[in-house]
């Protein structure tokens, strides 16, 4: 029988990165997760390794280009981080935005603060 792995990323902010250490860790032992979830930096995680890029590529990012600086706080919109901030980043590393473009299943887990609910996100793969 062949079996599935899932795996799922906690947020965190810039901690979040250490995730990437943990995709590395299952490369090193030929383990590959099937689908991912994830919240706030988990997810970003997860969505750059279901996009088919290394551990090694998620660091640079994080390094280069860090989503979690002061000058991309989220001021006077819900959110910690200002996603309009950040989308010109991304899309270098994202090219077409969808969830079903993603080599992998991502699942998005993330809190709407304006209506005090959680929202998760349905992958059309």
């Amino acid at each position: 029988m062949a079996y599935k792995l899932g795996i799922a990323f906690s947020g965190g902010g810039l901690r979040g990165v250490a995730h990437a250490a943990v995709l590395a860790a299952l490369a090193e032992h030929d383990l590959e997760p099937d689908c991912i979830s994830g919240t706030s930096s988990g997810a970003l995680v997860g969505a750059f390794y279901a996009a088919g890029h290394s551990p090694e590529d998620i660091v640079d990012f994080f390094r280069q280009r860090s989503p979690f600086r002061l000058s991309k706080i989220s001021l006077g919109k819900p959110g910690f981080i200002d996603t309009d901030k950040i989308r010109g980043d991304l899309a270098d590393y994202f090219p077409d935005d969808r969830f079903e473009a993603l080599g992998k299943r991502l699942f998005v887990t993330a809190t709407d603060i304006l209506a005090g609910r959680r929202w998760c996100s349905r992958p059309g793969r």
